[in-house]
């Protein structure tokens, strides 16, 4: 079995043709309030069948596993790393962002993900790849910022298509899930997050996947 796949093409919609690479949930950290109650969009759906086929529990073989997956690509798309999975130390992220940076430079393309271990792996772990902390409440997203990481959080309904305020921080709903854009390859506000941290400004990526029971976390967690 393996303990990370990539992919050249992905057929993934949203992310609209773009490279990726899937890791197991064994590589997400047990704080994820989403990964607790089975929550997260990677339980269900067609994107399943994908988890089922990576597995492994151990961070390092996994991300060695990954850097390698990364490695193995063509370099003619930007590249969605672990559109399932996560890098849960700073060791981890370090291996991956390393292969991603080389990525990078040797194809002059763009690398991003998104991460619910902020808490414990530091901004500087990712280098130069564009990373966004994975939150579910305002407080949270001011958290992951003071630790120096743009920010993606989740709501239960956009309010409407442009951005608007919630509790003082600016939320730009994901203009893939309003409409605005046909895809991540198209939009690509996420692979700079440099430009998020300078604006202030967040993604807000309304509740996809288990929808009631993500909901229900966001419903818990006040």
């Amino acid at each position: 079995m393996k303990q990370a796949l990539g992919v050249e093409f992905s057929l993934n919609k949203k992310l609209g043709g773009l490279s990726t690479t899937y890791t197991p949930i064994g590589s997400c950290p047990d704080s994820c309030p989403l990964k607790k109650a089975n929550a997260c969009y990677g339980n269900s759906g067609p994107i399943n069948y994908v988890w089922q086929m990576v597995k492994g529990n151990d961070d390092r073989k996994i991300a060695l596993a990954e850097a390698a997956a990364i490695l193995g690509l063509t370099g003619k798309r930007d590249l969605r790393i672990h559109t399932l999975g996560d890098c849960r130390t700073n060791r981890a992220a370090k291996i991956v962002a390393k292969a991603a940076e080389e990525y990078m430079g040797r194809h002059d393309r763009k690398a991003f993900s998104f991460t619910h271990a902020w808490r414990d792996v530091n901004r500087e772990s990712w280098g130069k790849v564009s990373i966004l902390a994975s939150c579910e409440t305002t407080d949270a997203v001011r958290k992951a910022q003071a630790r120096g990481y743009a920010t993606a959080m989740i709501v239960a309904e956009h309010k409407q298509d442009t951005a608007y305020e919630q509790d003082g921080l600016k939320l730009i709903p994901c203009p893939e899930q309003t409409g605005r854009c046909n895809s991540c390859a198209e939009c690509r506000l996420c692979m700079n997050d440099s430009k998020l941290k300078a604006s202030g400004a967040t993604i807000a990526f309304k509740a996809h996947g288990p929808t009631r029971k993500v909901k229900a976390v966001l419903e818990e967690l006040g």
